[in-house]
């Protein structure tokens, strides 16, 4: 039962994952945005709403899985009802599938981890 509730675990978790982009947590007690502006190349910024944390402050959460492959950079704005922050740094990465798994074998055990 107990390995059952583990895998559960892990399956929602696995299904929930993805690329985000994320930001530094603004406090709560500090000005906070609601709106993230998030800039993948030369295209025009997308408004990504603030993610708000269980503790109060917010942060940027965006999902990068549809950006497309290769090369990219990405650099986002804070904004609120009194304004926008200056552009971040900009951030790259390649965007891409994993190569081929290799070196496939057996291992004796249940954990899976090899002797």
């Amino acid at each position: 039962m107990k390995h059952l509730l583990w895998f559960a675990l892990m399956m929602a978790t696995t299904a929930q994952a993805a690329p985000f982009l994320t930001c530094d947590p603004y406090p709560p007690d500090k000005a906070q945005p609601d709106t993230f502006l998030v800039s993948v190349g030369t295209a025009a910024p997308i408004a990504s709403p603030a993610f708000r944390n269980p503790d109060g402050s917010v942060m940027l959460k965006y999902d990068l899985a549809g950006v497309g492959l290769g090369l990219k950079t990405v650099k986002a704005r804070a904004k609120n009802a009194w304004g926008e922050s200056g552009d971040s740094n900009p951030f790259s990465f390649t965007a891409g599938a994993p190569a081929t798994v290799g070196g496939l074998r057996l291992v004796a055990g249940d954990s899976g981890s090899p002797p």
